[in-house]
């Protein structure tokens, strides 16, 4: 099993869901606070 690099929103929000069986966490609203905090979840 190799690492796969989560590139955008709706990947991220994919495997919280189905992956770890969190239907309502809040991905995008997370991802935007880092961004306002300048922590690019992105970043390679």
């Amino acid at each position: 099993m190799g690492t796969h690099k989560l590139r955008t929103y709706d990947e991220i929000d994919e495997v919280i869901r189905e992956e770890f069986a969190l239907p309502k966490l809040p991905v995008k609203e997370a991802i935007d606070v880092l961004e306002n905090l300048q922590v690019d979840v992105f970043n390679d």
